[in-house]
Formats: structure tokens, sequence, C-alpha cells
């Protein structure tokens, strides 16, 4: 989701252009977004597959559903930071991404967003009812999502 925090600023130089081409802004956004999102939810189903021959499937289907949702919400937030305040270098030469001030912000978020949805599956996995902490992951992943 790193990506996505810097996605208008990489347009650098190029920015004009996403305001020339016949092609509605909000249209080019969301490509950005369906884009980071189709790796990222590719990334969480490999994953999930690898995991399900070590944990149960069901574990696995819940915790891949709460993080893939999470993921989401991540990237929409990443882009709406930095379309907020773009850092847009007139160069062209797309190294604005690494002074982009959504990128730490982005970076701090998913690793909040991490920690939170692993700590409750590390308290609550010793309760008898093993599927509430997922419940509760994807509960907090439809907070992240709005």
């Amino acid at each position: 989701n790193i990506s996505s925090a810097s996605a208008i600023s990489r347009d650098g130089g190029n920015f004009h252009t996403s305001k020339t081409i016949p092609v509605d802004y909000y249209t080019q956004i969301f490509a950005k977004f369906t884009f980071n999102a189709i790796f990222t939810i590719g990334a969480l189903i490999i994953t999930g597959i690898v995991s399900s021959f070590i944990y149960p499937v069901w574990q696995v289907a819940l915790g891949t559903v709460a993080v893939a949702m999470a993921a989401v919400g991540h990237i929409a937030m990443s882009i709406d930071s930095d379309i907020k305040k773009p850092t847009i270098s007139t160069g062209g030469d797309e190294k604005s991404s690494t002074v982009s001030k959504s990128t730490p912000k982005s970076i701090v978020s998913g690793l909040f967003i991490g920690f939170v949805m692993g700590m409750v599956i590390i308290l609550m996995s010793t309760m008898e009812k093993a599927y509430v902490p997922y419940i509760i992951i994807i509960a907090l992943a439809l907070v992240f999502m709005g």
C-alpha cells in the first residue's frame, strides 16, 4: 500500500496530463485504487492458500477476509491522503514518492492497523469460542474501510 500513498504525487511533472486526457479524474483515481487492490488481494489469496495447509481453513478464510477488507480501506485512505496533500515534483522524475508526506503516514497507519488486528487475535486466541476474535477483526476492518 506504500505505492498508494504516493499515487498522485508520483505523477510529478506529468500531473497536468491527468487534467487534459479525455478520462475524468475520478476514473483515474479509481484505476489507481483498483490496480493496488488487485495486487494486494492477489497476494492475500496466495498467502491464504499456503496458510490453509497449516491452519484450519475457517480461520484462514475469516482472517483473509478481515485483512483484505482492512487492506482495501488502507489503500483508499492512503490515496485520499495523497489527494488532499500531494507533493508534486515538477521535474517529473517520480522521485516525489520518496518525499511525499503521505508515505510515512501510510506506513504508520498500516503498521497500526496490523498491530491492532494481530493483538486482537493473539490476546483472544485462548477463548472458548475461537471465531469471536475473527468477527472482531472483521468489524475493525469495516471501521478501517469507512
